[in-house]
């Protein structure tokens, strides 16, 4: 089956073609009811760096223009509470062994514009063993073996 293509334009389907230009649907169709359930006023691309065995950095896509606050939450909990337009937060005094689920929700004047996606990280307290044995090979230089 061939890759379909829309054409868009103004948030309407105008055509939808396959890739040998064969018209498969012709006319209108609307795409406003389709998305407008979809908030995309909310935090994205949650992320975890600078991973440690007690602590960690998140960051995450600042989508809102009119937020006054950021939560991150940990395990649902309240976390942190961070100023408008925050993009990261660094968490503190985790235990190794332990699974911490993250997600961080915009906040306007104590209304809630919606949350990021949950981030699950499990703490570890190494990385897997690597063992390396080397050979040492000796040759006099004065002739014995």
């Amino acid at each position: 089956m061939l890759p379909t293509v829309l054409v868009i334009l103004y948030s309407q389907v105008v055509h939808i073609l396959s890739l040998n230009n064969r018209v498969y649907s012709k006319g209108i169709l609307n795409l406003n009811n389709m998305f407008k359930d979809i908030n995309f006023s909310v935090p994205s691309y949650l992320n975890a760096t600078n991973i440690t065995v007690d602590s960690l950095h998140l960051s995450w896509s600042d989508n809102s223009e009119d937020e006054t606050s950021f939560n991150i939450y940990q395990d649902n909990v309240l976390l942190a509470s961070l100023d408008s337009n925050s993009s990261s937060y660094d968490v503190k005094n985790l235990t190794v062994g332990t699974t911490y689920t993250y997600k961080v929700e915009a906040v306007n004047n104590q209304n809630s514009i919606g949350y990021s996606r949950d981030l699950e990280i499990t703490i570890v307290n190494h990385l897997p063993e690597v063992r390396v044995a080397l050979l040492l090979l000796y040759k006099s230089t004065n002739g014995d073996n």
